[in-house]
């Protein structure tokens, strides 16, 4: 996994992050490259498809947005979050990536070189073939395909016929696409991590919210209501990164009798954060069992 922080930069730059990201795949190799989006179709997605595409030296992409589970569905090429197009919705007020269009194709279109376009249901559910619909797709001269899905048997079915196609294979979407992904490889295949790691008695969980979206805040409010978590608000963002351990610290010393020797999750915010700053972190440290030590910086963007 290789985080490029991409998504807020210009063009050029989140291409070369992307570029740079799979810089040290040697020649003849033949994997598949899952490249995540923004299911809400914010960031320069043409640019960083096109540069994934050249490093990889492929002429064909596979774009896969949906994440069904939370209604985040395409149809006819268009996002839809709840059933409602993706430009109508609360990612036409991002701060920093306004979505104006709901059509995925125009989407990439936007920032890359390639022409983009959409295979429909009837060829994801076998109405129609669905290695005719990418041929001849292919043919009229699209490189960059979208796939509609508005079930998870839908990316599952996608999945299955795209892992024929040629490789290196590149796979671009979200949370969706890559359950899909695990769930069709099987672990056999690397799909699904063996065994598994239970939190440790008397630890408490570090849980930092990052996003800016309304859904974010009204799911962080309902948990502290149930009390599942401890919120932190931090006034000053310089003040986040020594306020994060102590937060976790106290989290786990304080609520551990209450939650059966699991500490409590400790969720930490910036009250004052203005909507032209953002902020990244990154992970120092990290324990198997439950904590992971994060570096976080601020920066006011344009």
């Amino acid at each position: 996994v290789r985080n490029t922080q991409s998504r807020t930069l210009p063009p050029p730059e989140a291409a070369g992050r992307v570029g740079g990201a799979l810089a040290d795949l040697r020649a003849g190799w033949s994997g598949i490259v899952l490249k995540k989006i923004d299911t809400g179709l914010r960031g320069p997605l043409g640019a960083e498809i096109d540069a994934a595409m050249d490093v990889l030296g492929v002429g064909e992409a596979f774009v896969l947005p949906a994440i069904p589970e939370v209604g985040r569905t395409t149809e006819q090429g268009r996002q839809m979050i709840g059933g409602v197009p993706v430009h109508r919705t609360a990612f036409a007020r991002d701060p920093q990536n306004p979505i104006r269009d709901a059509s995925v194709a125009a989407a990439v279109e936007a920032s890359g070189r390639r022409r983009a376009g959409v295979i429909g249901l009837g060829a994801i559910r076998g109405r129609d073939d669905f290695d005719n619909a990418v041929e001849e797709a292919r043919a009229a001269g699209t490189a960059v395909i979208v796939c509609d899905a508005e079930t998870d048997a839908d990316l599952e079915r996608a999945v299955r016929r795209l892992l024929s196609r040629p490789r290196p294979l590149l796979l671009v979407g979200s949370t969706g696409l890559a359950r899909a992904l695990r769930r069709v490889l099987g672990p056999e295949n690397g799909g699904r991590a063996r065994g598994g790691t239970s939190f440790s008695a008397g630890r408490g969980v570090l849980v930092v919210a990052g996003s800016a979206h309304p859904a974010t805040r009204a799911q962080v409010e309902c948990a502290a209501a149930r009390r599942l978590i401890e919120p932190l608000v931090v006034d000053d963002p310089g003040a986040a990164a020594p306020a994060a351990p102590a937060c976790w610290r106290r989290s786990a010393q304080a609520h551990s009798p209450r939650w059966r020797g699991r500490g409590r999750a400790a969720w930490c915010s910036s009250a004052a954060r203005p909507p032209t700053t953002s902020s990244t972190g990154s992970v120092t440290r990290c324990s198997p069992s439950s904590h992971a030590s994060v570096r976080w910086s601020c920066a006011r963007g344009s």
